[in-house]
């Protein structure tokens, strides 16, 4: 009997040993570096609407992701006009951003196109048909 309980307590052990690594693995959450950063808008053409849009229609725009995986939405247009502002997760895969963003209870996710320090966004659906290229201007440590 006493053979069976060292048996049990090794194998309860190692188990625990087992729980507590893969506990700390995910804790460690994921490393974003390579993407981290903050990107201003280069180039954006296309419509919205019938309404045909630039660059030029904001005082900036910018996408802010962090190597743990927070991102922000920043945008305002120009002459004065409104601000924008959203914050939510990314992942990062294969080229590939998946950018959730949030605003007050709205939540939309897209995808993003990444290569070599830019992100691109295309869409062509539901009245939009939009080109929009983001650069990396700075590159963010946290």
């Amino acid at each position: 009997m006493e053979k069976n309980m060292k048996k049990f307590l090794k194998i309860t052990a190692v188990v625990l040993v087992a729980l507590t690594m893969t506990a700390m693995l995910v804790a460690c959450g994921q490393d974003y570096s390579e993407v981290a950063g903050t990107y201003e808008i280069s180039t954006l053409t296309g419509e919205v609407n019938g309404v045909h849009v630039t660059q030029d229609n904001y005082e900036y725009f910018r996408i802010i992701l962090t190597k743990d995986g927070n991102a922000t939405v920043e945008s305002k247009a120009s002459g004065g006009g409104a601000e924008y502002k959203a914050t939510g997760t990314f992942t990062y895969a294969d080229g590939k951003i998946a950018l959730t963003t949030r605003n007050g209870s709205a939540s939309v996710t897209e995808t993003y196109d990444y290569e070599d320090g830019k992100i691109r966004y295309k869409v062509s659906q539901n009245g939009m048909s939009f080109d929009m290229l983001f650069v990396k201007k700075v590159e963010n440590a946290d």
